[in-house]
């Protein structure tokens, strides 16, 4: 009975029937490019990952440890990176000479010859 009401339906409305067809088409496209582009994406994230060098995990501890070498000696860890750096407290920040009260968080320096994780902008 389903499929005599279907038949006749068809038969009858034959424009709403292309009209709904090139719907489900253009639907389909869609689903298919955007599936496409999920794929992509995370093939290119890993990939980023692995030519970007950018590490697992990151430490900061003062320059008078040895924690390198203890964590190179563990057979777990492929590679240990040391870069140096150093940090201002907002106290040593001073604008036209006089202390910014504003400041709450100090900053961070690091030359980017040592910095670990490379970025891709101009050589």
């Amino acid at each position: 009975m389903f499929w005599r009401i279907l038949k006749k339906d068809l038969k009858r409305k034959k424009t709403m029937n292309i009209i709904l067809l090139l719907f489900v088409i253009l639907c389909s496209m869609l689903a298919a490019a955007s599936l496409n582009n999920i794929v992509a994406v995370t093939g290119g994230i890993e990939h980023f990952i692995i030519i970007s060098d950018a590490p697992d995990v990151m430490i900061t501890m003062p320059i008078d440890q040895d924690l390198d070498k203890k964590l190179i000696a563990l057979p777990e860890v492929e590679s240990v990176k040391v870069e140096e750096s150093f940090y201002l407290s907002p106290d040593h920040f001073k604008l036209n000479g006089e202390k910014h009260k504003d400041l709450i968080n100090g900053t961070g320096f690091i030359s980017d010859k040592e910095f670990g994780c490379k970025y891709f902008d101009a050589q």
